[in-house]
């Protein structure tokens, strides 16, 4: 496997991105919300790949030479018949240069 030299700069750049999306992870799970993290993401470039039909998992990504910052939000039901528990929401982001994982960042929060 060849691992490509990013542009001058990229590198630094997309750690900068990173670092600011994994305090808004921390932010999301604190306000028990998504919303900090999808926003932050947004603004620093990532993409929503959605289909348009509804899911669970939905995950933001930015991809520029073999650089890639990929965000992933994913909410389950944690219940059991007889008990009711709140949802569970799971928040990974990672960096990563072609297929290796450089950053790994998590966040959760039950709603």
């Amino acid at each position: 496997m060849t691992i490509e030299e990013p542009r001058p700069g990229l590198l630094r750049e997309f750690e900068t991105v990173f670092e600011a999306i994994a305090q808004a992870l921390a932010t999301a799970a604190e306000q028990r919300s998504v919303t900090p993290a999808e926003s932050v993401a947004e603004l620093l470039g990532l993409k929503d790949q959605a289909d348009g039909k509804p899911s669970q998992t939905h995950v933001w990504e930015r991809t520029e030479g073999d650089l890639s910052l990929w965000l992933q939000w994913h909410s389950y039901d944690q219940s059991h018949p007889f008990s009711i528990q709140p949802d569970m929401n799971k928040l990974k982001l990672e960096m990563r240069q072609g297929s290796a994982v450089l950053r790994r960042a998590e966040a959760s929060y039950e709603d």
